[in-house]
């Protein structure tokens, strides 16, 4: 809903990555925060936050990985919010390394929405929201399990603010063309046959 998510332009000081997710491995918590520790090592003031909540789940992180983001050290643990919007409104990029077998995952959706360039896994549901126009690109997909290739994406717009802009518009272009809701409920009433 892309009056309900609205285009807010990106803060690039500091230069902020957020990650939605529940805390399971398969949505890659480990490679976000073991990119994070690489980053940060080369640039201290970049910021990292996660929202989402740690819970019981047979793919949960480990207490131990738990407890070391939970330090805030290396990342802003969160923890489960009502409304993301004012964190999304606050980042500058939104990341999600997931190879969980997605649908299209909706915080990538309603960080594009809100005009955010994406730094996702090459897997189901998440390579949708690339545009695979080179031309009109709004993030970066990434191999699945590949910390180093997420620390080198997060690099590129940390050396490259000015394209942190450039993306989240095309993003936020691309929302609108592929994923508003006023246009998928059409085609879903078309495709019903509940309106001509």
């Amino acid at each position: 809903d892309l009056s309900h998510y609205q285009y807010s332009k990106p803060s690039v000081s500091p230069i902020t990555f957020l990650m939605v997710s529940r805390l399971i491995n398969a949505k890659g918590i480990k490679e976000y925060y073991d990119a994070a520790k690489v980053i940060k090592q080369r640039f201290p003031k970049t910021v990292f936050k996660l929202i989402g909540a740690y819970d019981d789940n047979i793919d949960s992180i480990s207490p131990q990985l738990y407890q070391e983001i939970a330090s805030g050290e290396t990342i802003k643990y969160i923890g489960q919010v009502d409304d993301v919007r004012p964190d999304i409104e606050q980042s500058s990029v939104m990341v999600l390394p997931s190879y969980y077998g997605e649908g299209v995952p909706r915080c990538v959706l309603e960080g594009m929405a809100m005009g955010r360039p994406v730094i996702t896994s090459d897997s189901v549901g998440c390579r949708e929201t690339i545009n695979p126009e080179p031309e009109n690109a709004n993030g970066f997909l990434i191999p699945i399990k590949n910390a180093s290739a997420l620390a080198s994406k997060m690099t590129y717009f940390i050396e490259h603010s000015d394209d942190i802009v450039n993306y989240g518009n095309r993003g936020r272009t691309f929302a609108k063309e592929k994923f508003d809701v006023n246009l998928v409920n059409s085609e879903l009433f078309k495709i019903m046959k509940l309106k001509d």
